[in-house]
């Protein structure tokens, strides 16, 4: 899985991953918002690679660029009300995985299934 397939599309918002060199992370998971740069800013995310994966790190950083979104559009907003799924991941989540619908025989009681 690619970058680009994790991470959503945000209007105004550049979103990319590159991995940062460190010598390891002092928490579980550490956000740093390093540095504004051309109209944004700069966010690293540090993680234990014994805990995380990449694609789950790039997962988040995508509902992380969505939630933010979501602030600058409705600064007024409770945090609740925001999204941090893409329509293509809530689509996803709560219609695909979610089809789990199967017929069982009416006449049978449940011990016998």
């Amino acid at each position: 899985m690619q970058p680009a397939d994790i991470l959503p599309a945000v209007e105004g918002l550049q979103l990319e991953v590159s991995p940062v060199g460190s010598d390891g992370a002092k928490f579980d998971l550490t956000v740093f918002t390093v540095e504004e740069r051309d109209g944004g800013m700069l966010c690293i995310f540090e993680y234990a690679t014994d805990l995380f994966e990449a694609a789950t790190i790039e997962r988040l950083s995508g509902h992380f660029g969505m939630l933010l979104e979501g602030i600058v559009a409705a600064p007024d907003a409770r945090i609740g009300e925001l999204a941090l799924l893409s329509e293509a991941e809530r689509e996803r989540l709560v219609v695909e995985w979610n089809a789990t619908r199967a017929d069982y025989p009416a006449e049978k009681c449940l011990h016998e299934l």
